[in-house]
C-alpha cells in the first residue's frame, strides 16, 4: 500500500511538500473445509433420533446460490479412533463412509486453521457472548429491509431469503458452557470456548467449532 500526501491550502500548492508513505500487507485465509459432517475426538455416541449426515445437500431455498457441481459427500463422522462411535436407539450415522479413521486428529486440528489460529478467529468476532443460555435466536431487520447486526441474537437468516440472508456473522462464546435452545435459527462461523449443549429445533448452517465437548438433544 503506497499513500502520498501534498499540501495545499485554498487549491495552492504549498511549496509542493509531499509526504510519502509506504506498508507491506499480507491476506491471510483460514482453511475451514471440514472434512466430515462432525470431526471429534474421544467417546462419541449418536443416541435417540439423533442423526449425523455427511451426505451433500442443498439447504431449503438455497438452490439458486448453490452452484450445479456434483454432491461432494463425506464422512459422517471423522475420529482418531472409529472404535470409540456407538449408536443407541434410533440414532443414525450416514456419509460416505459412515465414519471415518484419523489418527492424527489433535489438540491443533480444532485450533490452526491454514494460516489463522483460534485467537485469530476469535478476534473477528462480529457478536460475542458469555456463555449461559441463549433463546430464540431469529433474523431482524427493519420494515425498510435493513438488517440490524447490532442485535446479538440476530445469527442471519439460513432460509435463504429476507434482509438477513447474506448476514454470516462469527459468534463466539466464552464461560465454561453455552446451552441453545428452543426453535432458533443461524447461520456463520459458531465458536465455543467451552461446552456446547443444542436443544429443541435449533438449525445453523455453517461451521460450529467447540473446543470442550458437544451434546444435543
Amino acid at each position: 500500500v503506497d499513500g502520498t500526501g501534498i499540501g495545499s491550502s485554498g487549491g495552492e500548492m504549498l511549496g509542493g511538500a509531499t509526504r510519502r508513505v509506504g506498508t507491506s500487507i499480507r491476506v491471510r485465509k483460514a482453511e475451514l473445509t471440514p472434512a466430515a459432517a462432525l470431526t471429534t475426538r474421544g467417546a462419541t455416541t449418536v443416541r435417540g433420533s439423533a442423526e449425523v449426515d455427511g451426505i451433500d445437500a442443498i439447504p431449503p431455498g438455497w438452490n439458486s446460490v448453490c452452484p450445479a457441481d456434483p454432491p461432494s459427500n463425506k464422512p459422517g463422522i471423522l475420529i482418531d479412533d472409529a472404535g470409540q462411535v456407538g449408536t443407541s436407539g434410533g440414532g443414525t450415522i450416514a456419509g460416505v463412509p459412515a465414519v471415518a479413521e484419523d489418527p492424527s486428529i489433535n489438540d491443533s486440528t480444532f485450533t490452526t486453521f491454514g494460516e489463522m489460529a483460534w485467537q485469530d478467529l476469535v478476534d473477528l468476532a462480529d457478536i460475542r457472548l458469555g456463555g449461559g443460555t441463549i433463546n430464540n435466536t431469529a433474523p431482524d431487520s427493519t420494515v425498510s429491509g435493513i438488517c440490524l447486526t447490532s442485535t446479538t441474537t440476530n445469527w442471519g437468516n439460513p432460509n435463504g431469503t429476507g434482509a438477513c440472508s447474506d448476514y454470516f456473522p462469527i459468534i463466539h462464546s466464552t464461560g465454561s458452557s453455552l446451552r441453545i435452545q428452543s426453535g432458533g435459527v443461524g447461520q456463520g462461523i459458531l465458536l465455543v470456548d467451552g461446552d456446547l449443549d443444542l436443544r429443541g429445533g435449533f438449525v445453523f448452517h455453517g461451521i460450529i467449532i467447540v473446543q470442550g465437548s458437544f451434546e444435543t438433544q
